[in-house]
């Protein structure tokens, strides 16, 4: 399902339906106890702010297609400006009997610049030499408006490092605690800034990281995909003691292959472990024999599709699915 702000052009509305349609026919492939929700950022409050230390000057711009995170020289006002970006999205809906088990944010990083080279990393000359530093996301709380005190605001959390490359495309986190954090604490959205890991540059040139933000074409607008799945209403303390269920991998992160251990009591049928990819499609299936007593067992899966097709590097849920209950676990794919 997709929820856009009203403002949003038509154009735009019609590629959500687009994408509605889509996620909808995927849905029906999906169980019935799992919800796939994709929510794009908010052009109101996604931008950058300018700050001139010198100046005391303070810039603020919204509903912008960029978000410059770095640092510059003005030979016109004769002082340094860095720039750091800020992101909002709505919070998901989750209904009665759910819980929120995964959130990944992704924003586009579309260029770089590194004393004043495009395509270079951004480069700070420094006293004790030069240092190129990562660009940190962080979870923070500016409400309803982007003003010059989120330049400095304390983070809610520090969540770590965003990019460190000068390369074009996406960039990816899990937030999952920090948007469970939001609604917890009954925040109207959930909200990020990006900011290079230091603000000291002792040359003239241009050092900055590019980052879409309200595009509203909504190709390479900031978005955020949660997977919502249903509470089992059977909890591991009321199973007989013997009734233990166990999923585990290794080597995790891995490549090309994993080894998944699995744990079943008896007297369970047609058990299977799925893998799904990040968009909630399933990709691969291992069926399990059906038990007259405990096993414990395990299954190697070689980063294949069930059509043999080698899978991209990413986060993968593998799943353990006993008739309703599913137990998950992470895995992510490096190459």
């Amino acid at each position: 399902m997709h929820r856009i702000t009203n403002n949003l052009n038509l154009k735009s509305i019609v590629i959500s339906l687009i994408i509605f349609i889509f996620w909808f026919i995927l849905g029906s492939t999906l169980s019935a106890d799992t919800i796939i929700d994709t929510l794009y950022s908010i052009p109101e409050l996604d931008g950058s702010i300018t700050h001139s230390p010198g100046l005391g000057y303070f810039g603020i711009g919204t509903n912008s297609p960029y978000g410059i995170v770095g640092d510059y020289y003005s030979n016109i006002l004769w002082d340094y400006f860095f720039n750091r970006s800020f992101f909002a999205f709505e919070l998901p809906i989750i209904p009665e009997g759910y819980l929120l088990s995964l959130s990944h944010i992704y924003i586009y990083q579309f260029t770089s610049e590194g004393n004043g080279i495009v395509g270079n990393y951004p480069i700070f000359d420094m006293s004790s030499g030069t240092f190129e530093p990562p660009c940190l996301i962080e979870h923070i709380d500016y409400g309803y408006t982007l003003d010059e005190t989120d330049f400095f605001l304390a983070p809610l959390h520090f969540i770590g490092i965003i990019s460190n490359t000068p390369e074009v495309g996406w960039r990816s986190v899990e937030v999952t605690e920090f948007v469970l954090d939001d609604i917890e604490n009954e925040r109207p959205f959930t909200q990020y800034r990006l900011r290079l890991s230091i603000d000291t540059d002792n040359d003239p040139f241009m050092d900055a990281l590019g980052f879409t933000t309200s595009d509203t074409s909504m190709e390479l607008k900031p978005f955020i995909i949660y997977i919502i799945e249903e509470n089992s209403n059977i909890s591991n303390e009321q199973l007989p003691e013997n009734h233990v269920y166990y999923l585990t991998n290794y080597p995790n992160p891995f490549n090309p292959d994993t080894i998944i251990s699995y744990k079943l009591p008896f007297n369970i049928n047609n058990p299977v472990i799925e893998i799904y990819n990040i968009k909630g499609q399933k990709i691969k299936t291992f069926s399990i024999p059906n038990s007259s007593l405990q096993i414990s067992n395990q299954v190697v899966w070689d980063g294949r599709d069930n059509n043999g097709k080698e899978v991209a590097s990413g986060l993968y849920l593998c799943g353990l699915r006993v008739g309703k209950q599913v137990f998950t676990r992470k895995m992510l794919m490096v190459k």
